[in-house]
C-alpha cells in the first residue's frame, strides 16, 4: 500500500493517512483505480491528428503553348499547309473558322475567360484543336494534353 501512497502523492497530489483502517484503504484504492481509469480514457480520447493532404498542381504554361499551337496551324508561312492542317485536323482552315465563329455565338463556354487565380484560360481555337484531334484522329485525351496543355477531363 505504501506504493499506491506514494504515487498517488506524487501523481495526483493525493495524501492518505498512513495509519488508517483498511476501509480508507479500500476506499483509497478504488479511489486511485477510478483516477488512473479517468487518465487513460483522457488519453485514449485525445483527436489523432490527421496529416493535410495538398493538391498536386501541373503547371501547363497555357500562354505560350497557346502562342506555339497559333504559330503551328493559323499563322501563314510558320507552320503546317492547308494540306497538313486537314490531315491534322479532319477540315479546312475555312470550315474550321465557321465552326468556331458558331461554337462562340451558340455557347459561351467556348470565349476565353480568366479563371479564378486570374490566368487566362485556354483560347476557343486550342479547345476546338483538342477536341478535333480527339474527334478526327480517335486519339484519347490524355495523348492531346501533351500538344495542347489541357487536362483530360477538360478535353
Amino acid at each position: 500500500m505504501s506504493l499506491m501512497r506514494s504515487y498517488a502523492r506524487v501523481k495526483y497530489e493525493i495524501y492518505l493517512d498512513s495509519s488508517s483502517d483498511s476501509d480508507e484503504e479500500d476506499k483509497a484504492l478504488l479511489m486511485f483505480t477510478q483516477l488512473c481509469l479517468d487518465e487513460r480514457l483522457r488519453i485514449i480520447r485525445q483527436p489523432i491528428p490527421r496529416e493535410v493532404q495538398t493538391r498536386s498542381v501541373i503547371t501547363r504554361d497555357r500562354v505560350w503553348h497557346d502562342v506555339k499551337m497559333m504559330n503551328d496551324y493559323f499563322t501563314s508561312g510558320t507552320g503546317y499547309t492547308s494540306r497538313q492542317f486537314k490531315q491534322r485536323l479532319g477540315m479546312s482552315e475555312d470550315l474550321f473558322e465557321k465552326l468556331l465563329g458558331k461554337l462562340l455565338e451558340v455557347d459561351p463556354e467556348w470565349a476565353q475567360r480568366p479563371d479564378a487565380t486570374g490566368t487566362m484560360w485556354h483560347s476557343p481555337h486550342m479547345k476546338l484543336v483538342a477536341v478535333m484531334k480527339c474527334l478526327c484522329k480517335s486519339t484519347p485525351a490524355e495523348n492531346v494534353d501533351d500538344y495542347t496543355r489541357m487536362g483530360a477531363t477538360t478535353i
